[in-house]
């Protein structure tokens, strides 16, 4: 069975470095925040409704 992956832009709400490494070994994506603090992604469908939970919540910013 394939892994369905969603392309997503996250911007980041928070400074907080740990966070920003703690949701990225969640979500299985490299930590790297341009300095627009954004990073591109590929988040697995499973994930996204924890994802937008986070966004919700203000820690994040989603684009697809």
């Amino acid at each position: 069975m394939e892994d369905s992956k969603i392309a997503v832009v996250i911007r980041w709400n928070t400074l907080s470095r740990a966070t920003i490494e703690k949701m990225s070994k969640r979500f299985g994506f490299e930590p790297h925040v341009s300095v627009n603090r954004k990073t591109g992604a590929f988040i697995r469908k499973e994930d996204i409704d924890l994802l937008e939970e986070c966004a919700r919540r203000g820690i994040i910013e989603i684009s697809k």
